[in-house]
């Protein structure tokens, strides 16, 4: 337990807490928002605003996380990714469409957060 006790730093050995930053927009294949999309992160469920807006922050200790975007009439969006800051701007495909859901990330520094989606 010295030894444990001892060590500056305990990520050696369990993911520490970091901030956390997953937002965007889910609009249509035409570029309109969608809104009341919901959006799953790491267990907890929100709909996109009026301007398909969405955002996740807080603090998270995970090495990876996953995101699910659904509504009725679209093809289901869902995508992994190792553990960043993020804004996600995803697109739903109609149901209809030969193309699937697909998304552009973009890592963001910590400086870029400002300007990134906050909306609720």
């Amino acid at each position: 337990m010295l030894l444990l006790g001892g060590l500056s730093g305990c990520c050696a050995f369990m993911p520490c807490d970091r901030p956390n930053h997953v937002g965007g927009y889910v609009r249509d294949s035409a570029g309109r928002p969608v809104p009341d999309a919901k959006v799953m992160f790491y267990g907890i469920a929100r709909n996109t605003d009026v301007n398909g807006c969405f955002y996740f922050g807080g603090v998270l200790a995970a090495p990876g996380f996953r995101i699910e975007v659904s509504k009725d009439g679209f093809k289901q969006y869902v995508e992994g990714r190792p553990f960043a800051l993020y804004e996600i701007n995803i697109v739903l495909e109609n149901e209809a469409s030969v193309i699937a859901s697909h998304a552009t990330w973009r890592k963001l520094t910590v400086d870029e957060i400002g300007s990134s989606p906050l909306c609720q």
